[in-house]
């Protein structure tokens, strides 16, 4: 569609010669790219492959008159935005009725008048400019508005498996956690003395056992290591029988914060934990077997 009138494309049907002169010329001079048709079928004909901005359509043609080739020019694809402006000198309102109902934009009657031909034209041809600017752009809108949603739609599902993978792993946390807590209890409540140590003998955890048995408080135990309580362990013979596979059962003396001295069976295990190497000792008082 041409945005400028004076470069704009007009197709005039009419099959009287000296009115097609008149108009051509009319048109011609105001700046305007003209062609003309003769009749109905050579109007379609012309409109399919020129695609003129406006067309000048008589209603009296030979054949079928201009309402139906309007109707015809409405009902194809490539010509149904193309405005039409009929001309005739039938003035009775049922036909100017009858025009609009067929497609038609206005109506100018015969004997046509210069100003008046060139004021329709050039408003028409500026409204139908306007009306395709407005397609265009609610076109890209469109297009804008399906990005937005496909860009939402990709986000949300991004959103929603993050979350999926949230509530997953803070399910898996908090059963861990319940696991650690009821370790954690179960070790409390034991008879033995439990010592959880790493590969350099350093207490990491102790329960309320340990505590009791050997006099220290949690936070002294945790900075000593085996060595601290048991002062002839040998550190060759602790790694030998730690890194044994299964269950290895020791005896071993133990000393108290106070220093009094006690006879221990222990039983240890040892693991590996997300990387890290740990030994888990079990220490029963054996002095009254002993």
């Amino acid at each position: 569609m041409n945005l400028r009138t004076n470069t704009a494309t007009i197709l005039i049907v009419d099959d009287i010669p000296s009115n097609l002169s008149v108009v051509v010329d009319l048109l011609e001079e105001s700046g305007y790219n003209v062609a003309i048709a003769q009749d109905g079928e050579e109007a379609l004909q012309r409109a399919q492959l020129l695609q003129p901005d406006l067309i000048l359509l008589d209603v009296m043609l030979p054949g079928a008159d201009g309402f139906e080739i309007c109707r015809r020019l409405k009902a194809a694809e490539n010509t149904r935005d193309i405005p039409v402006i009929f001309m005739t000198a039938l003035v009775a309102t049922e036909h100017k009725v009858h025009g609009f109902a067929a497609g038609g934009v206005d109506y100018i009657t015969k004997p046509l008048q210069i100003d008046e031909v060139i004021a329709r034209v050039g408003t028409h041809l500026k409204l139908h400019a306007t009306q395709k600017r407005l397609e265009e752009r609610n076109a890209q809108l469109h297009h804008c508005q399906q990005y937005l949603e496909r860009q939402v739609a990709e986000c949300t599902a991004e959103l929603n498996a993050d979350n999926q993978q949230l509530r997953t792993e803070i399910s898996e946390h908090k059963r861990a956690e319940q696991q650690l807590l009821m370790m954690n209890f179960a070790l409390k409540r034991m008879r033995e003395a439990a010592y959880l140590v790493d590969r350099h003998l350093r207490f990491i955890y102790v329960n309320d056992e340990a505590c009791r048995a050997l006099g220290y408080s949690r936070e002294e135990l945790l900075d000593m290591t085996v060595y601290d309580i048991d002062q002839d362990a040998a550190h060759e013979e602790m790694t030998r029988t730690s890194e044994q596979d299964g269950l290895v059962v020791i005896e071993r003396r133990h000393k108290t914060k106070e220093g009094a001295v006690f006879s221990v069976e222990i039983r240890i295990t040892r693991f590996e934990y997300e990387g890290a190497t740990l030994t888990l000792c079990l220490a029963r008082d054996i002095s009254e077997r002993k």
